[in-house]
């Protein structure tokens, strides 16, 4: 069964991909442009999980995600910022498995 992610750029151009256990950690590498970095994020009430580019601030060519930073702000205060693209899932299943979204907060980060 896929399972739903929602992509977002710099630019605030939004995506939703489709995912399984298998192609998870590979279509998000390759939507991050390097190895992925994962921390839970609070929205709406649950958490979801964050997925961003593990060296982004350190390789300096990836563009300030001005969404991403917004949604962390809200959750941590100003403490941090998000570069380069930025990837939404639901958290982890008892196996360590990746969740999807469900379409509420697939519609609701669309909305952003």
């Amino acid at each position: 069964m896929n399972k739903r992610a929602v992509i977002i750029t710099p630019t605030g151009e939004k995506s939703v991909v489709e995912f399984n256990k298998d192609t998870a950690y590979g279509i998000f590498r390759t939507a991050l442009d390097g190895y992925v970095q994962v921390v839970p994020l609070p929205f709406e009430g649950k958490e979801i999980d964050l997925w961003v580019n593990e060296d982004g601030k350190f390789r300096g060519d990836l563009e300030f995600n001005p969404i991403a930073t917004r949604l962390w702000e809200q959750a941590y205060g100003q403490t941090d910022y998000i570069v380069g693209t930025a990837v939404f899932t639901n958290g982890t299943d008892r196996h360590g498995h990746t969740l999807g979204l469900t379409k509420e907060q697939v519609d609701a980060l669309l909305a952003l």
